[in-house]
């Protein structure tokens, strides 16, 4: 299979936290304990290969994977999928380079380059287009065009009042071809929770899922943004004591398919869960934390594979992550 064949394939960034999915959402590549990269299948976790060649995974192509090494200058290389080997690798210049620790907040494909996004942990950020057939990396500069409102409410639009997500912030967000956002509005006297969908390209063909009513006293919802925007991940909380339970103590993960508005998934609120989530497939992903390993200056992880049917942990596995929460 020659280089150019292990990159066709790629139709979007497939996150899952601490990694990537393949395109056929059947493996996952994900930063294992040794501080490299693991591959393993999304059903049951049965690892395939391991190395040590990159520790950032960044994008998984029909039979390779793009990932990068932490330390500076980055060094961007390809993996075959199959076998882990090293297929290629390219230094960016150090101009280029993030600096410190990085992780990618959002990859995709550009005409024959590869873009990652990418943050540090000092609040940097910055775009690098990687182009593996010609082995260039340059600064990438473009923007994504978007209807951020659907039409008809383009102005000023006080007629709309976006949900703010745990972050903070409340705006819509991007899923394929369409624009999605959380929408507060009241219906006979109580206000509800609206997913509202539209066409990326020119606002048009709205559509509306009602997700909750009444609303939840402020601050027992809150939307957990994700890089897998093609789900929404809320986790839900009590508003007043139950059976001994004070409010804002006994909390629910519901997931919803942002193309349907289709709940998928309900899962008890785990102890450590690190948002963000994801999906892949039927099985909902999640990372929890562990104890500090001192001597590595890192810190212990576990990947988690919850069944979206019956929120069953169907497996896990340990990894070091030197990302902490944020």
């Amino acid at each position: 299979m020659t280089r150019r064949d292990l990159l066709k394939g790629i139709e979007r960034w497939r996150f899952v936290p601490a990694g990537v999915a393949d395109p056929a959402g059947k493996r996952v590549f994900v930063v294992d304990a040794q501080s490299g990269i693991a591959a393993a299948a999304v059903a049951d976790g049965e690892q395939f290969w391991s190395s040590g060649a990159a520790a950032v995974p960044l994008i998984a192509l029909n039979g390779a994977l793009l990932a990068a090494t932490r330390s500076a200058p980055a060094t961007f290389v390809l993996l075959d999928a199959t076998s882990g080997q090293a297929v290629s690798a390219i230094v960016a210049p150090p101009e280029l380079s993030p600096s410190g620790e990085w992780w990618p907040t959002a990859v995709w494909r550009e005409e024959k380059a590869i873009v990652v996004a990418w943050q540090n942990r000092a609040a940097a950020e910055g775009a690098l287009a990687v182009d593996p057939q010609s082995g260039t990396v340059a600064p990438w500069s473009g923007g994504l065009q978007s209807a951020e409102r659907p039409k008809g409410r383009r102005s000023a639009g006080t007629d709309l009042t976006f949900f703010r997500s745990a972050d903070g912030s409340a705006e819509p967000w991007r899923a394929g071809d369409r624009m999605a956002a959380l929408v507060v509005d009241t219906h006979r006297g109580k206000e509800r929770l609206r997913l509202m969908t539209w066409d990326a390209a020119d606002g048009g063909e709205v559509e509306s899922t009602e997700l909750a009513r009444p609303l939840p006293r402020t601050g027992y919802l809150a939307h957990h943004r994700s890089p897998d925007t093609e789900h929404l991940f809320l986790l839900s909380c009590n508003d007043r004591d139950e059976e001994g339970a004070p409010a804002g103590t006994r909390c629910t993960w519901l997931v919803f398919r942002v193309s349907d508005g289709k709940k998928i998934a309900e899962l008890p609120n785990p102890d450590g869960l690190l948002p963000p989530l994801a999906v892949v497939g039927n099985r909902l992903f999640y990372v929890e934390s562990g104890e500090k390993l001192v001597k590595r200056g890192t810190t212990a992880r576990r990947l988690c594979a919850v069944d979206t049917k019956s929120a069953r942990l169907v497996w896990s596995r340990d990894l070091v992550w030197a990302q902490e929460k944020r």
